[in-house]
């Protein structure tokens, strides 16, 4: 497999909640929507816009096509409430840091005018592991997918995990997505049944990953 693929995830500085409410978790993701584009837009304008419902639909996607092509495609995400996680695809060269960049000043900016704070959100810029084999790209996708389920004191679990909006995993069992292509990782599988079962054998999902591919962030 080529190192275009890679798991980036960061966490909140003194392991603090990057997230405080639904609205904090929609905002991050409309701010993901634009910033893997080529030429980022003027965000605060236009989150702001998407948020009070004063643009949408096909006028974000003339956005999209105007601001194009992406520089990374996003296979699958987690949002957790002190850290989050992508296995993305590096469409352009330099585009993974590119990316990560604009994402985290982006937010920061936003959380702290919100939150009335100053200083850093995040530990650092990002963090980022390549994936180097097929073994890797599909269970990187599970474990991601299994944050909020293996999550201390989670009572959540895979079924109830199908519609759960702040990962990917909507989008692999059907639903239309704007964020998430997983075509990639749903081709590696007989159906999507088969990913389920797959996601269900969740006791092996950290036993199978190299310690060097994932890192605990709750820890």
């Amino acid at each position: 497999m080529e190192s275009k693929y890679s798991h980036i995830y960061n966490r909140g500085v003194d392991k603090r909640n990057i997230f405080s409410s639904d609205a904090d978790r929609l905002r991050f993701l409309d701010t993901v929507r634009f910033v893997r584009l080529q030429k980022s837009p003027r965000l605060s304008v236009h989150l702001d816009q998407i948020q009070s419902g004063a643009l949408e639909g096909q006028e974000i996607d003339r956005i999209e096509q105007r601001y194009g092509p992406k520089i990374v495609e996003i296979l699958a995400f987690a949002l957790m409430p002190n850290h989050f996680h992508f296995l993305i695809k590096e469409l352009e060269a330099g585009g993974i840091p590119k990316f990560a960049q604009r994402l985290g000043n982006s937010y920061t900016r936003f959380f702290n005018t919100k939150y009335k704070r100053k200083g850093r959100l995040f530990e650092s810029t990002y963090q980022q592991v390549a994936v180097v084999t097929d073994e890797q790209f599909m269970h990187l996708s599970r474990y991601i997918h299994l944050n909020p389920v293996m999550a201390k004191r989670s009572e959540m679990d895979v079924d109830v995990l199908i519609s759960y909006p702040w990962t990917s995993c909507p989008a692999y069992f059907g639903k239309p997505s704007d964020i998430c292509v997983p075509d990639e990782v749903i081709s590696m599988f007989n159906s999507r049944e088969s990913y389920k079962t797959f996601l269900k054998k969740e006791a092996e999902a950290r036993i199978s990953l190299s310690p060097k591919l994932v890192i605990d962030l709750e820890e």
